[in-house]
């Protein structure tokens, strides 16, 4: 999800004009005002405000909603203050008298910024809590912060079977996750998905600290190519601000398949002016919808996600986590740029990139004047727009563990090989 909730407004903002998909943007031509010098300053400036003043404020009812994006606010822009961490421990400590999804944010918010600072509160939350997603949320911390080994056993023995669970389901699959291997790559490039349908492919790393990139292949089976005929690709960062792994609300963008609804234009001022590839998980759509009327049902079946699939991948758990996301409840996992300052994330490893909470997020960089002058973003689009078809999938999976960024040459491989045994030359 990107920044701020505006699901029913996105709706009505979506784009369908046909033009733009046989035109380039020009990026000369994007202004944001939000990206000027003088605004960011005044936006970082009345941040900080903000969340001094919310975070000031009494921990009864009528301040939760405040106290809640004001933690939410620390954590995306990785703000730290002795007030901040007060927050969290009186959080914490009065805990059994607040709701679920304050203690959910607030556990996120101190895996971010305080990793191991409270793990006796974490610990305690864990023991007590019947909640599973603050349960889930808490494992989290606890096994980055203290290694412990102990989660698995203490899962089964709290809630038994919890196959109905998708948040638990996936809390397993996490503690397991380095046990798995990744199905070859040659099988999910070279499946249709659908008929004449874009695809678009993002293969990212487990730790998405590190970048991945982004692939198109157009309905007729070709992987879109620059005009020096190298394959078209982008980097992207599939990281939450958070970190929190993509099953829960407002983690990294989930694995899995997302069905691809052409565009749209984001009042986010923070995501900035360029169009951003709207995509839907399972359950925020109506299945005819996500599955582009390939599957006219009301309900959801994951039978019919997994035929989606090639074979090699249908056993795989982690190619699920977008569909037990939907499930679960999130929502409005896209591809965008940003307009925001890279000014507050140049100490961290995946800078200049922009961290979300759970979107794809592509470098964009923009002059003083708050003019566009560099977008990977305009990039993807443009080459979306050149495959003729706005409908599709999006396809997100981490490839590997390797602590450094994705690169073509590690998959030109596989699509030289499926290139050459592909009837679309």
């Amino acid at each position: 999800m990107y920044k701020i909730s505006l699901y029913s407004l996105l709706i009505l903002i979506i784009c369908f004009n046909p033009i733009l998909s046989q035109n380039k943007i020009d990026i000369t031509e994007l202004y944001s005002k939000f990206a000027k010098k003088e605004n960011r300053i005044k936006f970082e400036r009345e941040l900080k405000t903000s969340i001094d003043t919310s975070l000031s404020k009494p921990l009864i009812k009528e301040n939760i909603k405040l106290i809640h994006k004001a933690l939410n606010n620390a954590s995306l822009y990785f703000i730290k203050n002795d007030l901040v961490e007060y927050s969290i421990k009186n959080i914490f400590n009065n805990y059994k008298t607040l709701n679920n999804k304050l203690l959910f944010r607030t556990i996120q918010t101190a895996y971010n910024l305080y990793p191991g600072k409270f793990i006796n509160e974490a610990e305690k939350i864990y023991n007590e809590t019947n909640d599973s997603f603050v349960y889930s949320a808490a494992a989290v911390y606890l096994l980055n912060s203290k290694g412990y080994e102990n989660i698995h056993t203490d899962l089964i023995n709290k809630f038994g079977v919890f196959k109905n669970d998708p948040v638990l389901l996936m809390l397993e699959y996490f503690l397991n996750d380095n046990k798995l291997n990744t199905p070859p790559l040659l099988d999910l490039v070279k499946h249709k998905f659908g008929n004449n349908k874009t695809i678009v492919y993002s293969f990212q790393r487990k730790d998405r600290n590190f970048p991945g990139i982004t692939l198109i292949k157009a309905p007729n089976g070709k992987f879109v190519r620059n005009e020096d005929s190298t394959i078209f690709y982008i980097p992207h960062l599939a990281l939450s601000a958070n970190g929190f792994p993509g099953f829960l609300k407002n983690g990294n963008t989930a694995q899995g398949i997302y069905s691809v609804q052409k565009y749209y234009y984001s009042p986010t001022e923070e995501i900035g002016p360029s169009p951003v590839l709207l995509s839907r998980i399972p359950y925020e759509i109506e299945p005819a919808k996500f599955y582009h009327g390939g599957i006219n049902k009301n309900r959801w079946n994951i039978d019919d996600y997994k035929n989606l699939l090639p074979d090699s991948w249908k056993d795989y758990l982690p190619v699920y986590e977008s569909y037990y996301a939907g499930l679960s409840g999130r929502r409005v996992i896209v591809a965008h740029g940003n307009a925001d300052d890279p000014a507050f994330y140049n100490d961290k490893r995946f800078s200049p990139f922009t961290p979300t909470q759970g979107c794809l997020s592509s470098i964009e960089v923009w002059n003083d004047k708050g003019r566009l002058i560099k977008s990977d973003q305009i990039k993807l689009m443009n080459a979306f727009f050149s495959t003729g078809e706005l409908y599709g999938y999006l396809i997100v999976v981490d490839i590997n563990d390797i602590k450094e960024p994705v690169t073509i040459e590690e998959l030109l491989p596989v699509i030289n090989q499926y290139e050459l045994n592909s009837d679309t030359n």
